[in-house]
């Protein structure tokens, strides 16, 4: 009964993070891993190998759509001046990646690329910088999966 209940729950939580309309910089985010040199070949430029807030949840030998990537936003901030707030914001932004092997969870990594070199207009947000801040390899025994988190602080102007 706790394990239907748990079911139950991810599908809704997938259900609403699909829902959830995505933000500017979200937008930027994915356009970016999407089209990236770095990233894209190994995802195959597929946007649906690139999923905000949660991954949908497959049984592990029907799941072939490795690797791919989660993003979401950890943390907002505004930028406060002695004239109110700026339109300068910082996002921190959480990838989790994940493959079948650590070599290719370890090339898939190499995204920092793509993003650490990307400054200007996209989507109608100026990115001023995005800078990795931490990164954590990790192992799943149970389904036999490799993950790379990593955050990035993504400073960046809207509108």
């Amino acid at each position: 009964a706790i394990r239907q209940i748990g079911d139950a729950l991810k599908k809704k939580l997938e259900s609403a993070a699909r829902k959830r309309p995505q933000t500017m910089i979200q937008a930027t985010i994915l356009s970016i891993l999407t089209t990236g040199s770095n990233c894209a070949p190994i995802i195959g430029g597929d946007v649906a190998r690139v999923f905000p807030v949660i991954a949908p949840q497959k049984s592990g030998k029907d799941f072939d759509e490795f690797p791919f990537i989660v993003y979401s936003i950890a943390g907002l901030e505004l930028q406060n001046t002695f004239c109110g707030t700026s339109n300068l914001k910082k996002a921190i932004i959480e990838l989790d990646l994940y493959a079948r092997t650590y070599s290719e969870v370890c090339a898939l990594a190499a995204a920092r690329a793509d993003l650490g070199i990307f400054t200007g207009d996209s989507l109608g947000v100026y990115v001023r910088n995005i800078a990795l801040d931490t990164e954590s390899d990790f192992f799943d025994a149970e389904p036999g999966i490799f993950r790379v988190m990593q955050n990035y602080n993504v400073w960046f102007l809207e509108g």
